[in-house]
């Protein structure tokens, strides 16, 4: 009677269908993985992906993936100033005045109404001829850090990749074990239900 219940445990513990078509495999829980809850964050996703989408969702909802995302971004950012570091800088000032009021007229010593206006303008420049080769360094310095962010990203997403694809041949192994083990457990009930007619018929011995 062992095998009767033995595949249907079987069936339980894989949660997967039976029919395989060698494109498609059940989601499945495991709460081991850091990709468990990929594909299940989104609601609008379907219930049954094929490799090709699960290879594609897992590297956009990975944490992982998203951090390089911005240390890439960020590393980008850094190197862009340190080239900003190298143009001359300029700052210009324009200062504008009225001024009204009574005032004396030396010549006729009457008092005149007057108005003054007075601008003032101002332009500063500054640019670094040489500083021991800081600028150009920095500039070498955050492009190696910008490609080294570029590299880490791409080997976690490969990584992120191959988990994917070595869980989703898993879960197509497993669900092939299953259909074996149901096939196996069919005909074992086939000759257990034979040889209980044989028995019953007399043909067998109840020994056997």
């Amino acid at each position: 009677m062992q095998v009767a219940w033995k595949p249907v445990g079987v069936a339980f513990a894989l949660m997967l269908t039976t029919t395989l078509s060698g494109t498609y495999a059940q989601n499945t829980s495991t709460p081991a993985s850091p990709l468990n809850a990929v594909v299940g964050s989104n609601n609008a996703a379907p219930s049954r992906l094929n490799l090709v989408q699960c290879l594609e969702i897992a590297p956009q909802n990975y944490l992982r993936v998203r951090q390089g995302d911005l240390t890439v971004a960020t590393s980008d950012l850094q190197l862009r100033q340190s080239r900003l570091n190298l143009l001359p800088t300029a700052v210009f000032q324009a200062n504008q005045s009225i001024n009204g009021g009574r005032s004396i007229n030396p010549q006729s010593n009457e008092f005149v109404q007057q108005t003054i206006n007075s601008s003032s303008y101002q332009l500063n420049a500054s640019a670094t001829l040489y500083n021991g080769g800081v600028l150009q360094n920095t500039i070498k310095q955050n492009n190696l850090a910008v490609q080294a962010s570029q590299q880490e990203l791409n080997a976690t997403k490969n990584n992120v990749s191959l988990t994917v694809a070595s869980n989703y041949l898993n879960v197509l192994t497993g669900a092939e074990q299953l259909a074996v083990t149901q096939r196996q457990a069919d005909v074992t009930r086939a000759q257990l239900d034979r040889m209980q007619r044989l028995v019953s018929a007399g043909s067998a011995p109840e020994a056997n």
